[in-house]
């Protein structure tokens, strides 16, 4: 009886490995854009599902980042050179770097004491909030603000003293491929902790009470890790559709789908769900959130890639009667980043600087549940740095300095409120 069970484990890991998504030849394309014309051509392709755009500069380069099957390259090719669309392909094959990446993480987690700036599993993600609610039970608590759709565990770290009196809010890893966001989350709880036992009554917890979900999206999340690595959204099977998934960040129950700032195609990657509030991971996120409305002092959620400092709101370009004063606070934290190791991130409203988005937690906690500072942070890499070409493949090693500089922006932010 054993013997059979191990062939049948054995045949459905097989078929696990098997249906592995693989991207070879797959192309990461940048188009460098000269008008409007062009970024809007660049938007209304983002709505086909051959098209993944991953990202957008409507600022000051003009440029986007695409990527494309062989099938979609030759498609795409010419109706670049038709529209005066000039281009240049940053990696020919991307099932490369990913190889790397999966050889890199391999070796790692060999050698690791611990998942401090690496890219761990959501199982050893929970591990390490319940061993520091273990090791520190004067500061760190947990709570479970719901489930993901598949049914996984949404767990919130909370540190704070007896004298903390400021909420502040963090998420990470609300899209799935997004993979240095978790990472950040984890070291900055790291570094709170440590925080606390080396300053004490004038460490950050003593007035700031911390509430970190380092996992909004676990389900997308391990999906990218097993499967298919540039999976972007949750794992809700939609009704009516051989699509999967929401895009968590278009679902939120605030100007939902307004404004062409999210799709109502399940097979596009921008898709708001069937509707506002629909999945169980952006509930629970306002559920965690209402439960001490009217209290937080911000609201950051931390994505990737670009090296911006996102401020609300992003379904229209008309900037919010207060985006001065959050600007200000936005470029502390901007100013801080840059001091760590001289990264350049740009601070102001999403709808100007990348596109019009609709539906996001950020603008939710700003617009519905009145969180006065709320922010969207898109890391490393971005604009023209030496390390732009990664996109969403940023390697593990690169993570250091990343996190670092991430948790001084928020420290200054928080110190300029």
């Amino acid at each position: 009886m054993l013997s059979a069970l191990l062939v049948v484990a054995l045949a459905a890991c097989a078929s696990t490995l098997a249906e592995k998504t693989r991207y070879d030849y797959y192309r990461l394309v940048r188009l460098n854009l000269r008008n409007q014309a062009q970024i809007s051509l660049i938007e209304t392709w983002d709505q086909n599902e051959d098209f993944d755009l991953w990202f957008v500069e409507r600022s000051e380069l003009k440029y986007a980042d695409v990527l494309l099957s062989p099938s979609a390259f030759a498609k795409y090719q010419a109706i670049f050179t038709m529209n005066e669309i000039k281009f240049e392909i940053l990696h020919n094959n991307m099932q490369n770097i990913i190889d790397e990446e999966e050889r890199t993480i391999a070796k790692s987690k060999q050698s690791r004491a611990n998942i401090i700036n690496k890219f761990a599993t959501y199982a050893d993600v929970n591990s390490f909030i319940s061993d520091t609610v273990s090791s520190n039970p004067q500061i760190a608590t947990t709570y479970t603000a719901g489930k993901s759709v598949e049914g996984r565990n949404l767990n919130v770290i909370v540190l704070k003293t007896a004298t903390s009196t400021k909420p502040v809010w963090i998420d990470c890893g609300i899209h799935a491929r997004e993979w240095v966001s978790h990472p950040t989350c984890i070291y900055i709880i790291d570094q709170l902790v440590n925080d606390y036992a080396s300053q004490g009554a004038s460490s950050l917890i003593s007035t700031y009470e911390f509430h970190i979900l380092p996992l909004v999206n676990p389900d997308g999340y391990e999906f990218s890790r097993t499967s298919t690595r540039l999976w972007r959204k949750n794992r809700r099977v939609n009704s009516g559709s051989t699509c999967l998934g929401v895009d968590l960040n278009r679902n939120y129950d605030f100007q939902w789908m307004v404004n062409n700032g999210a799709s109502a195609d399940p097979c596009s990657e921008t898709f708001a769900g069937a509707t506002p509030n629909s999945e169980p991971e952006t509930l629970a996120v306002e559920s965690a959130i209402n439960a001490k409305k009217g209290q937080w002092i911000a609201f950051f959620t931390l994505h990737s890639y670009g090296q911006w400092w996102l401020i609300s709101f992003g379904d229209s370009t008309t900037p919010a009667a207060d985006y001065a004063e959050m600007e200000r606070v936005a470029t502390a934290g901007v100013n801080a980043i840059k001091a760590v190791d001289n990264r350049k991130f740009v601070a102001g409203q999403s709808s100007v600087l990348l596109y019009v988005n609709s539906g996001s937690s950020q603008d939710w906690a700003k617009g519905r549940a009145g969180v006065k500072y709320s922010y969207t942070l898109e890391l490393r890499p971005g604009q023209g740095a030496s390390d732009a070409f990664w996109g969403f493949l940023l390697p593990e090693g690169n993570l250091l300095n990343l996190t670092k500089e991430t948790f001084a922006g928020i420290k200054a932010a928080l110190a300029a409120i």
